[in-house]
């Protein structure tokens, strides 16, 4: 029979099922080394950046712009990222302090769900990364005409020839660093959001047995049967203190997340638009770029994917709570449960979701409304391509 006596998870990380997506987006990044090594990573993708930006406004044209543009966004992107993790680690610890169940509270059936879930959660951010790393290395050899699309390599030619291939060759060695940089703070709001999702989903067992132990099917008699109303009204109590400690500690972590998810949702739209514009405007050779190009669309599509599947998911389950809650038999139920049942009802409309807006949130109607963008613009820059401007 079902127990409300739940087990609380007094230690997040011992036994954690997304265990191997914690290695990759937190664990590693609390050792000296990788420290060191991002500070530096961030002092020289500052220091390019600044200058490929003095250089741009005094050299400025719009074929110019375009054919750096990619890069530039993503030095912009790469230097948040490594800037963001400390503040990334810090909500992590944060998020600690919530009260969490563990996996096996509410059944096997439940467990079994949250560590299928789980699996591929992990298979996905581990699959994200090493065709990152892949698109990494293919993009650190160095190929023809790869100082069309990365500045600082005609910096290097430019300003200081006789050090360019030591300089080129740091440059393009940072590379294999991005892979595991750049990404991770979504991969840590990836994390966080889908260990959310999992609280819900037993959240959900709970309001699923409330009559549990009682046949409510033919016996009317219920309702005059104290040990059955208090067994209710104990099982209710429960869940709305569940219910409102969750909703309200996970809202507090989100606001602290507002400006970071919509700084990143802004530059990944910007590096998008930049990648497809350049890709239309590239004069060059793609023969030897089609491994580049496709690691790199994956990754980018892959993870930018997953973290709208993840909110639209706590979306729909945190809606699950509401409509499982409305299916409830409370025929039986005596007037003092029936009122708090009411209450409850009524505060469950408020449905959480990942916001960054009042407006806007992470979920399949923003991969929408972002897809159908890009897809504008590529019809705009296929037509722009396909013009005979002699003829005009």
């Amino acid at each position: 029979m079902f127990s409300f006596e739940v087990k609380l998870d007094e230690n997040l990380f011992k036994n954690d099922v997304l265990w191997l997506s914690r290695k990759l987006c937190l664990d590693y990044y609390n050792t000296k080394l990788v420290k060191i090594i991002l500070f530096v990573l961030s002092i020289g993708v500052a220091i390019l950046t600044i200058i490929q930006t003095f250089l741009f406004l005094q050299r400025f044209d719009g074929r110019y712009f375009i054919k750096y543009a990619p890069v530039y966004a993503g030095s912009f992107l790469i230097f948040l990222s490594v800037e963001h993790i400390p503040f990334a680690l810090m909500l992590i610890n944060s998020f600690k302090t919530i009260t969490f169940w563990r996996i096996d509270s509410c059944g096997p059936e439940i467990e079994q769900k949250i560590k299928k879930h789980a699996m591929w959660t992990n298979i996905c951010l581990i699959s994200c990364t090493v065709v990152g790393l892949v698109s990494a290395i293919f993009h650190a050899m160095p190929l023809e005409d790869d100082d069309e699309l990365f500045y600082p390599l005609a910096m290097f030619e430019e300003f200081m020839p006789q050090w360019k291939n030591l300089l080129s060759w740091i440059y393009r060695s940072s590379f294999l660093i991005v892979p595991f940089s750049m990404p991770i703070p979504v991969y840590i709001a990836i994390y966080v959001i889908t260990k959310s999702y999992f609280q819900i989903l037993l959240f959900l067992s709970c309001l699923e047995n409330l009559n549990t132990g009682f046949d409510t099917t033919s016996n009317h008699l219920l309702i005059y049967n104290n040990r059955y109303q208090n067994t209710v009204k104990k099982r209710l109590v429960f869940c709305i203190k569940r219910h409102a400690y969750f909703s309200r500690a996970m809202n507090v972590h989100i606001k602290k997340m507002y400006v970071t998810i919509a700084t990143f949702s802004i530059m990944g739209v910007i590096l998008s638009v930049s990648v497809i514009a350049f890709l239309f405007s590239f004069q060059g050779n793609f023969e030897n770029r089609y491994i580049r190009i496709t690691t790199l669309v994956f990754t980018m599509v892959t993870v930018s994917t997953h973290i709208l599947y993840v909110g639209q998911l706590i979306e729909d389950a945190a809606f699950q709570v509401y409509t499982t809650l409305k299916t409830v038999d409370w025929n039986n139920w005596n007037l003092e449960n029936r009122k708090l049942y009411l209450i409850y009802l009524q505060n469950a409309q408020i449905i959480f979701s990942i916001k960054f807006t009042q407006d806007v949130s992470i979920n399949y109607r923003l991969g929408f409304s972002m897809a159908k963008a890009i897809y504008s613009m590529i019809s705009v820059m296929s037509k722009l391509r396909n013009v005979d401007y002699s003829k005009i």
